[in-house]
């Protein structure tokens, strides 16, 4: 009879292990992929925008869903000596 009880345990965690496992798992996939395409697409980051004068400042620049939402200054405007070059490539906000 002990054994009985300690089969039905056994039996009744095993069941409950499962139906959770695949239950969590259902639920949660579409939520995840949800979440991770929102992650992407949603992001700040900061970058110096620069004039032809040699005069850059930082901004704080805030995507969503590929495009820009905001873009904030986050210092004062510097300006380079005769002989800088900005050697970037063109800037790309939100991909």
């Amino acid at each position: 009879m002990k054994w009985y009880y300690i089969a039905l345990i056994v039996a009744v965690l095993a069941v409950a292990f499962f139906l959770g496992y695949f239950s969590n798992k259902i639920v949660l996939t579409g939520k995840a992929v949800e979440e991770l395409e929102n992650i992407s697409k949603n992001y700040s980051w900061t970058t110096a925008i620069c004039n032809s004068n040699r005069e850059c400042i930082d901004v704080h620049v805030k995507c969503e869903g590929g495009k820009v939402v905001s873009m904030e200054p986050v210092s004062k405007l510097i300006e380079f000596s005769e002989s800088w070059i900005d050697q970037r490539e063109e800037i790309k906000f939100c991909e």
